[in-house]
């Protein structure tokens, strides 16, 4: 792959900060932008202005820009369909408004099959949306693949559940179970019995750049998930990271939310075969490595 020129909206989040490395360590010249640096619109995907002036130039987009937790959508619909639809129809439009359009890759949700009855779940499964947050997504997957289907080179992407750096937001399950198990607090179980397919950031950022390879090549892709093929219940997930820890901590099963899906575990198989991606790190790699990470943050001693 030869260098290209980059725009990542999203770019401080917790995927878009593991891509921006990998894709300069293949050389490529990386553009960021995120709404936690914006500037009269620059990095406001809402200000198509700013997403023209930052596109300038650009070989290609990866648009991982929006509103990330099921529970803010639930808490803002508004501003999550704003964000989520708009924002990517801003994205899509400046793209195609270009002389020479440059791939787009869009990251997506697990959300956006619902409660999928068979798993592990294929790309073709039905999509069911359940949620707002899961809506938003399908209606901007809709504008990216009508963008496809009229000549650009567009990628769809479905992340599941995705971990692996102490930045990452303090709510999410992974971070939240961490962080209490260090401190010796209870780890809340919303839903022992929820089954996530959990896949490593490092592993994630990987596929998207092999993704780009394949789009500035040339390729046409379908929808794939980025994902291990592998389910892990909320409550063996609490017990692992409170067994890394060390930790004494009491695991308090509570009822899950009703509008969270419960079970999702997605087919890897489409991203090994199109892109030639398969994740590579384990789960117990993965925990063991952020809890360190975890006590180091905390100033907790790792022989405490």
């Amino acid at each position: 792959m030869s260098q290209e020129t980059i725009l990542v909206t999203g770019s401080r989040g917790l995927i878009g900060t593991a891509l921006c490395s990998v894709l300069r360590s293949l050389d490529h010249d990386v553009r960021t932008f995120d709404i936690a640096d914006d500037q009269g619109g620059f990095g406001d995907i809402l200000s198509k202005s700013g997403l023209e002036r930052a596109m300038q130039g650009c070989t290609g987009v990866v648009h991982l820009a929006a509103v990330s937790r099921v529970v803010w959508g639930e808490q803002a619909p508004v501003s999550c369909f704003e964000t989520n639809v708009t924002g990517t129809k801003n994205v899509v439009d400046c793209i195609t408004s270009r002389d020479r359009p440059p791939w787009l890759i869009y990251g997506s949700s697990r959300e956006v099959y619902g409660q999928g009855q068979m798993l592990p779940l294929t790309e073709g499964a039905r999509l069911r949306p359940m949620n707002n947050y899961a809506r938003s997504k399908v209606a901007a997957e809709g504008l990216v693949a009508d963008a496809h289907g009229a000549g650009i080179r567009a990628a769809i992407l479905r992340f599941s559940t995705v971990y692996g750096t102490v930045a990452d937001h303090a709510d999410r399950v992974i971070p939240a179970f961490c962080r209490a198990a260090i401190a010796g607090d209870p780890l809340m179980v919303e839903g022992p019995g929820n089954c996530l397919d959990i896949t490593h950031v490092s592993d994630v950022a990987e596929g998207i750049a092999n993704v780009a390879s394949g789009l500035a090549r040339g390729h046409r892709l379908q929808p794939m998930h980025l994902t291990t093929g592998h389910g892990t219940s909320l409550a063996d997930l609490a017990q692992a990271v409170k067994n890394l820890a060390d930790s004494g901590s009491e695991i308090r099963p509570v009822p899950p939310r009703d509008f969270d899906v419960s079970r999702f575990v997605g087919d890897p198989d489409l991203a090994q075969r199109q892109i030639g991606w398969q994740p590579k790190t384990s789960l117990d790699t993965g925990l063991a490595e952020l809890v360190c990470n975890f006590r180091k943050a905390a100033g907790v001693s790792l022989d405490a």
